[in-house]
Order: structure tokens, then C-alpha cells, then sequence
């Protein structure tokens, strides 16, 4: 039994599609437009963890998950809808489980006192007295550090499109929600005109990328004993369980990335959701 042998199927496709949707979740709005017809635009994101292997004809189970993502608006220059470039969310920000660490400093003062009297039987004759003195100084500083969660950074794509990268911090995978979807709006547009050329409410789209290398795949184990026992005796377990992962990404993206780029390149940059935002009324 080889590699090839233990490894010669398929992934069922449309399991593997719906371990895609538990990784990710997508969705946005545009706001009601004010009078001056400005309106801010909102992006609801949530990370989790995708189980595979539930289906009784799903070969392997494994857990999916990612360590990194980008969160991007596209605004098409036909639609009738300018981004506030002095509106857009460039705040750094931190979010997750938080600790508080105490930082302590010693540091020890010395001093000498000395004691002379002159004064004694024999004229010229001197009695000394020293005693020194030690004394610590403490400094305590309270400190709040995020020990787990993600980090938030705006940055501008190439295209020119306001974005925003999402990293893990402290743990190995994104989870959870980068932000407060309704009070934190990622920017703000401004309308030019109520219907776009087809006489529809103008929209954007926001997009979510990834690179290859950002997608993890854990706790992968082959369902049929056999295999699974064949793969657990390998010298060369770690070359093979490296192999099986290439091989399950690849599954993965064909069947159900929206847009795949060279598989062979790690840091080949993928779309895996998006969705179209217009105003919510």
C-alpha cells in the first residue's frame, strides 16, 4: 500500500462545499441615505471552524479553518456611488480574550554613615563607627494584553479598493466576528443618483481573500482503519500527512472557492465569499 493508493478518492462535493460555508460567513448592507444622500456601509463577517467527515461516504475528517483573511469593498465605477476616503475605518484595533499581566522592577538603594569621636583617653586617638543601610525600591505597572484573538489593519489594494486584513493572534485560528457590524461601518458613500443605468438600487460587493497558505487544515484522519493505520506507520508521516493536505486544499477549492488562482503557489491569492450590498429599506 502507497500513498497513491491510500489517497485515490475524491471528496464528496458537496460536503466539502458546506465545510466551506461553517469556515466562513459573509453579508452587508448599506444604510438608509441621509438627506445630503451620504449613507454608511456595513460588513458582517464571522469566522469559525469547519468539521469534514460526518457523510458516511466522506473518506477522511478533518477540521478546516483559516489563520488569516481580507475583507475588501469593491465599488464598480458604473454604479452611482463614491466612497468618503476621510470616512473610511483605518483604526488599528485588537479584539479577543485579554489577560492582565503585572510588570515588577526592584532596585536597591545603598548609603554609609559614619561616626567619628575625637574625643578618647589618649590624645590623637579616634573611634570610627560605620553603618550601612540597604533599601528596595518596587515599581508594579498593570498591563492589559490580548492573549488570544485578532488583529485588525486597513490597508488599499492594488485595484485601488479600501480593505481590511484580519489575523489571528494568539491562537492558530480566526474565530468569531473581527467587528461590531452595526456600530463599527467600514466607510461611508455618497449617492449620486437614486438608480444606476438599469434602474436598480446601486450596489457594491464585498469580497473575502485568502491566500493558500492561510487556510488550516487539522486532525486529519483517514476513516478506513486500515489506511489510517498504514499512515500512522510512515517513517515519513509528516511528508505524507503535508501531501494529504495539499491534496485536500486543492479538493477544497474547486469545490467551492469562487476564484482560484495557481494551487501550486502558497501565497496564490483566493476569493472565497462575497456577497453584493445595497441599501437596506
Amino acid at each position: 500500500m502507497g500513498f497513491e493508493e491510500v489517497f485515490s478518492w475524491k471528496l464528496n462535493m458537496s460536503n466539502s462545499s458546506r465545510a466551506l460555508r461553517q469556515v466562513v460567513s459573509l453579508d452587508g448592507w448599506i444604510a438608509a441615505f441621509d438627506t445630503e444622500d451620504t449613507a454608511t456601509v456595513h460588513a458582517d463577517v464571522v469566522f469559525r471552524e469547519g468539521r469534514f467527515g460526518a457523510e458516511d461516504d466522506d473518506k477522511v475528517r478533518f477540521r478546516l479553518s483559516l489563520r488569516r483573511a481580507e475583507i475588501v469593498l469593491i465599488a464598480p465605477e458604473a454604479e452611482p456611488l463614491r466612497v468618503i476616503r476621510a470616512s473610511v475605518e483605518r483604526s488599528p484595533a485588537r479584539e479577543g480574550q485579554t489577560r492582565q499581566v503585572t510588570h515588577q522592577m526592584s532596585a536597591e538603594a545603598h548609603g554609609k554613615a559614619n561616626l567619628s569621636l575625637s574625643k578618647a583617653l589618649t590624645p590623637g586617638a579616634e573611634l570610627s563607627m560605620g553603618a550601612e543601610a540597604h533599601r528596595s525600591l518596587t515599581t508594579r505597572q498593570e498591563l492589559t494584553e490580548t492573549v488570544a484573538g485578532h488583529v485588525e489593519q486597513h490597508f488599499t489594494t492594488l485595484e485601488g479598493h479600501p480593505a481590511w486584513e484580519v489575523r489571528a493572534i494568539g491562537c492558530e485560528r480566526l474565530d468569531g466576528s473581527p467587528w461590531d457590524a452595526a456600530n463599527k461601518p467600514r466607510l461611508r458613500v455618497k449617492r449620486l443618483s437614486e438608480r444606476n443605468a438599469d434602474g436598480d438600487k446601486p450596489t457594491m460587493r464585498f469580497e473575502m481573500r485568502c491566500r493558500r497558505e492561510d487556510i488550516e487544515i487539522t486532525e486529519l484522519e483517514l476513516k478506513d482503519p486500515e489506511k489510517q493505520g498504514w499512515f500512522n506507520k510512515r517513517l515519513n508521516r509528516d511528508v505524507n500527512l503535508a501531501a494529504a493536505e495539499q491534496v485536500i486544499k486543492e479538493e477544497l477549492l474547486s469545490a467551492g472557492f469562487l476564484q482560484v488562482a495557481d494551487l501550486s503557489e502558497k501565497h496564490a491569492n483566493l476569493v472565497i465569499a462575497d456577497v453584493i450590498v445595497s441599501e437596506d429599506w
